[in-house]
């Protein structure tokens, strides 16, 4: 079963491959201004969802884990859970680089006029997306199938519904840039 907090996190998954799932038909139609507003949200909102993990989740649970004096099944030791995080946190790297050189990319497209260099850019937008959707769904299985579900083994109640107010804040918090009808779509 998995806690609060980490429901709240595999649901920001869930919203967070919508706008990919939106931004990916804007590719495919070829549509300059909607790849533009769609890859800004999407590099946003994951840019948020990658901070409150980094801010709140990763040090809750290696902090847990070095308290912990039991060994549940289930658990990893501190190591392998540092090991775990340090590869998530690789990954979250590579998401914010291949996402700003996209929207670089969408930037330069935007000044371009001649419709097969906008085409050919859009592709390259395209790559880069897929490449990022390719990982990111790995990287959303690992975190849903083993990170998220240690905080239950780790955290007391209290710890947990802590943990979600502070996650549920820092999911809340976007650029000024975004209304919060764009923001939770």
């Amino acid at each position: 079963m998995l806690s609060e907090p980490s429901r709240r996190l595999a649901g920001d998954h869930h919203e967070v491959d919508g706008i990919l799932i939106q931004l990916e038909a804007a590719l495919e139609a070829g549509d300059v201004e909607s790849v533009d507003v769609r890859l800004d949200l999407f590099w946003a909102r994951l840019a948020v969802h990658i901070r409150a993990e980094h801010l709140h989740l990763f040090p809750v649970i290696i902090a847990a884990l070095q308290q912990s004096e039991t060994s549940d099944e289930g658990l990893p030791s501190v190591g392998t859970a540092q090991t775990a995080i340090a590869r998530l946190r690789e990954d979250h790297d590579f998401f914010m680089h291949e996402l700003a050189n996209a929207v670089a990319l969408v930037r330069e497209i935007r000044t371009q006029r001649d419709a097969q260099t906008v085409r050919a850019s859009l592709n390259r937008v395209g790559r880069i997306v897929s490449r990022v959707k390719e990982r990111l769904a790995e990287h959303n299985q690992q975190e849903e199938l083993q990170v998220y579900r240690w905080l239950t083994l780790l955290l007391e109640p209290a710890e947990l519904a802590k943990l979600a107010s502070l996650i549920n804040a820092e999911l809340g918090k976007r650029p000024p840039r975004f209304t919060a009808a764009v923001w939770t779509g």
